[in-house]
């Protein structure tokens, strides 16, 4: 019987070291070691060989990730074969992207819009029908004259009508009406062309060509859809621009995207299956994602974009593993079968840091919410013609009413002169105006707004503001993480060039339902004033940093003699510049005073001036700067928000927030939808309460776009929540607009 050989094992005075794992918060860090060490030879002859093994020496594993950063441009529904599809929203969306400086575009579905397709061929159907049914009618007609003339004598003219009546039989074949279906596959070659025609061609920053990923959604998209951009690919084959990543199977939903600097990974995802009314924006973008993360087998992507829902979502990873997005329309939305709202494009930077992406959102429904002021008549025409298609832009008319209406402007015209020019208006090619018969009205053409339609930005000067926001911060928890308040959050205000701060509630942890006792609250902080204080510090150390960064920077840009012979009305503009505005609301935790007759946040609010007065001057001393007033430039900086209180921007546009005294839904986006209907002045509306950082992006015609910011925790933990089977967001929410006279027409939002 053989022996077992010996095992193979160290020394007994040798002593391996496993290799160390540490994980950081959205970052992996593998500790290992400098050199591996496996016994190759029995104990006995390790013993004879081995002298001194040093300890191991612990290295960190470099990280596998990019070190660039990749910009991706978004768009959805096109919808070619609707009447909404428009040629100057490509061109829009063609300046945006270049000057996003986008390296490609991704369409996420919509292409094509099955809907309208369906719609136009039954229309066309019908008409087939009509025409069918009226030569079925003539053909009874000759019959029954032929058989009159069959009881006659006269052959030469029954010969005439049996030639007739073959005539006519055979235009009835010839006009039988088409199946939807035939009808369907006539369109695919002229919506292909179209499109062709229509796409600006596309360039990336180093002057290449961009390419065009291309989706298609079963939903959306249908089989026509799939078979206008395959024959589009034919079409553009020299040009080589367009990817199909569709092209294999109709039933995907997902696609994952290649990035090449970041290392991040990205995918976009269509419906397949008919898309439900919905109240809220992120029910079906929820419902695609998660279906298509309980199929997959693969890890989950760090971002996700879901088209054809047209709105305007960010949910940030954190309580979900990866990062949503949804992507806006690129047409006029003709109606409503989901929830859509928005036109438009989003740009996404992936950063190689695995944290969040920002979210560019720029809104195109300006444009095709009032088309009528980008109507221009052609030159060349006389006046009353230009007057002419100046009321039909108004409405539809009669030739009476264009007639009342102008003689209003000018009491000497006449019928007759509306009548003889009117020829030459109807002449114009392209066709910006139309006659229907049956109504007698006159209307402005579908095919010119489609086709030849030119958007602009309205004048105005572009004023670009940041603000940041955070709630939750529960200073007292051990939880809080006091540290990134006061070393980390500084910076990132300073890099992001941040002018107001917004604290939206729960400043405080209080001291309710027994905090104190259960070991949540820090000790020596275990009542409201210390915490208030305590709160008070920090924000202030906050504002204060920011300031001094800012001023070093001011002042390293001047000539070194010049730097501390500034005078005080200059170093007054610089502190009212540099140093942040600070809105704070009152949350349900800082609220609990209230009970004891005690004014919330009063004393935080105290602590911040008496801060902010002594760190200013110390830094005015530290930069050898001269004195100035404070009381005034800090009365200015810090506001108290009440409920129904407004924050109005230098640029016009209007700030409000609300700590609802609610929990979370499962609908993610409710309580941003929520706050923007209740805040119907608001254009940029804060959110908190909840832990779970969400962005909502809406469009109204009194406000234009709009952004609803839900933002997380400054908590590392929360026991509460975890009790409850939750899980939280940390950080803060960031919000960067763009707006001309009040109006946001660009907005980029992100979680730090």
């Amino acid at each position: 019987m053989k022996k077992k050989p010996a095992k193979k094992v160290a020394p007994k005075d040798v002593v391996l070291k496993e290799p160390v794992v540490k994980r950081a918060r959205k970052r992996k860090v593998v500790c290992i070691p400098t050199f591996t060490a496996t016994p190759s030879v029995p104990a006995e002859e390790v013993k004879k060989e081995v002298v001194f093994i040093p300890d191991f020496e612990i290295a960190v594993a470099p990280i596998e990730t990019g070190t660039g950063v990749d910009v991706v441009a978004l768009t959805s529904r096109w919808d070619y074969g609707s009447d909404g599809s428009r040629v100057g929203l490509l061109k829009k969306m063609k300046e945006e992207t270049e000057r996003a400086k986008s390296e490609f575009l991704v369409l996420v579905g919509g292409g094509v819009s099955k809907r309208g397709c369906q719609n136009s061929a039954r229309r066309i159907q019908d008409m087939q029908k009509k025409v069918s049914a009226k030569l079925k009618l003539g053909l009874e007609k000759l019959m029954a004259e032929f058989h009159v003339l069959e009881d006659g004598e006269d052959e030469k003219a029954l010969l005439a009508k049996r030639v007739e009546i073959d005539d006519k039989k055979d235009a009835i074949k010839v006009a039988k009406p088409q199946t939807i279906g035939q009808i369907l596959a006539g369109m695919v070659e002229g919506l292909a062309q179209q499109i062709n025609k229509d796409l600006p061609a596309l360039f990336c920053p180093d002057g290449t060509r961009m390419k065009i990923y291309i989706v298609t959604s079963k939903a959306f998209d249908g089989d026509i859809g799939r078979d206008v951009i395959k024959r589009l690919l034919e079409i553009r084959k020299d040009e080589n621009d367009i990817r199909y990543l569709s092209s294999r199977y109709e039933e995907d939903t997902t696609f994952k995207i290649p990035l090449k600097k970041s290392g991040r990974t990205f995918a976009v995802a269509v419906p397949t299956k008919a898309v439900w009314r919905s109240g809220y924006y992120s029910t079906n973008c929820d419902r695609i994602i998660d279906d298509e993360l309980k199929m997959t087998t693969k890890p989950p992507c760090d971002v996700y974009a879901i088209g054809c829902g047209a709105s305007s979502l960010n949910r940030g990873r954190g309580e979900k593993p990866h990062q949503r997005v949804t992507v806006p329309a690129l047409h006029k939305l003709e109606d409503v079968t989901t929830a859509e709202n928005m036109v438009g494009v989003r740009i996404i930077r992936f950063t190689p840091d695995k944290e969040n992406c920002p979210i560019e959102t720029i809104s195109f429904k300006d444009f095709v919410s009032d088309e009528t002021r980008f109507i221009v008549a052609p030159k060349g025409m006389t006046s009353l013609q230009v007057a002419i298609i100046e009321e039909v832009k108004k409405q539809e008319s009669t030739i009476g009413m264009i007639e009342d209406e102008l003689k209003k402007l000018d009491a000497r015209v006449t019928r007759d002169m509306v009548e003889k020019a009117m020829p030459g208006v109807l002449a114009l090619d392209p066709k910006i105006i139309e006659y229907d018969d049956e109504s007698q009205k006159y209307f402005l053409s579908q095919g010119w707004l489609k086709s030849q339609i030119e958007y602009s930005w309205a004048s105005g000067l572009l004023i670009k503001e940041v603000l940041a926001g955070f709630a939750c911060f529960h200073t007292g928890s051990i939880n809080t993480a006091h540290d990134f308040v006061v070393n980390i959050l500084p910076k990132l205000l300073f890099e992001h060039e941040v002018t107001v701060l917004c604290g939206i509630g729960d400043l405080i942890q209080g001291l309710k339902h027994e905090l104190a006792l259960q070991g949540e609250i820090v000790p020596g902080m275990d009542n409201n004033t210390m915490q208030e204080k305590v709160a008070g510090v920090l924000i202030a150390t906050v504002m204060l940093k920011v300031l001094s960064m800012r001023l070093e920077r001011a002042l390293g840009a001047l000539p070194p003699e010049d730097r501390h012979k500034l005078p005080a009305d200059q170093v007054e503009a610089f502190v009212r510049n540099f140093l942040v505005d600070f809105l704070f609301w009152i949350g349900n935790h800082d609220a609990w005073s209230l009970s004891s007759g005690y004014k919330p946040l009063d004393t935080m609010e105290s602590t911040i001036r008496e801060t902010l007065t002594v760190g200013i001057s110390s830094i005015l001393i530290k930069f050898s700067l001269p004195y100035i007033p404070l009381e005034g430039i800090i009365e200015d900086k810090l506001r108290r928000m009440k409920n129904r209180d407004e924050y109005t921007l230098p640029s016009g546009v209007i700030v409000r927030g609300k700590h609802y005294y609610a929990g979370r839904t499962a609908t993610s986006s409710t309580w941003c939808q929520r706050a923007l209907g209740q805040f119907g002045k608001a254009q940029i509306c804060w959110v908190a309460n909840f832990h779970v950082e969400e962005c909502v992006e809406e469009w109204n015609a009194k406000l234009g776009l709009r952004v609803a910011i839900q933002v997380p925790t400054l908590m590392s933990t929360s026991a509460f929540e975890e009790n409850k089977g939750k899980t939280t967001d940390f950080g803060i929410g960031l919000v960067k607009v763009e707006s001309i006279e009040g109006r946001i027409i660009r907005s980029t939002t992100n979680f730090l």
